[in-house]
């Protein structure tokens, strides 16, 4: 579904994640049918046993395996620099407004489905709240992996300043 979602976006949201550092995971999703790109399934089940608190991954039968941040950088071609993403559970809905244009009417718990947002990122006209749209997908499927269909809206804070 990620990878539908990419191909459908403007130019400008597609430059303003790729600006950051995200585009190695974009050209493995959009390209992972040639032999160039089956490093997406590694980097789909490394990210499986990463527990990002204690940089250490947990593999059933091998035990613990640590990762420093190089590591991680050179394995998934992301730099690591900056400040960390920061969260708030406290959004208000005047807040969540102004960073998706709309109060998701399904709202549960400050979490937002992932179905809303696949159904409201087509039609988003603002590059902003479309960057925003699209990096709690992105989040949700890479860096937060679980079996649920939602995502936490607190990672909305961290992507407020987005031009």
């Amino acid at each position: 579904m990620l990878k539908g979602i990419w191909e459908i976006l403007s130019l400008d949201i597609r430059n303003i994640i790729n600006d950051v550092g995200f585009q190695t995971f974009f050209k493995a999703l959009l390209h992972q049918e040639t032999h160039e790109y089956k490093d997406l399934q590694l980097l789909l089940a490394l990210s499986k046993w990463f527990c990002d608190t204690t940089c250490i991954f947990h593999f059933l039968g091998i035990g613990e395996v640590m990762l420093t941040p190089y590591d991680f950088s050179v394995i998934t071609g992301l730099r690591l620099s900056g400040e960390r993403i920061k969260v708030n559970d406290f959004l208000t809905p005047k807040e969540i407004k102004s960073l998706l244009g709309v109060v998701p009417s399904k709202l549960k718990s400050k979490n937002v489905s992932l179905m809303w947002l696949y159904e409201n990122i087509e039609s988003c006209k603002i590059v902003a709240t479309g960057t925003c749209m699209f990096m709690l997908l992105f989040i949700r499927t890479f860096l937060c992996l679980d079996l649920g269909s939602t995502v936490s809206l607190h990672y909305l804070w961290s992507l407020r300043d987005i031009d």
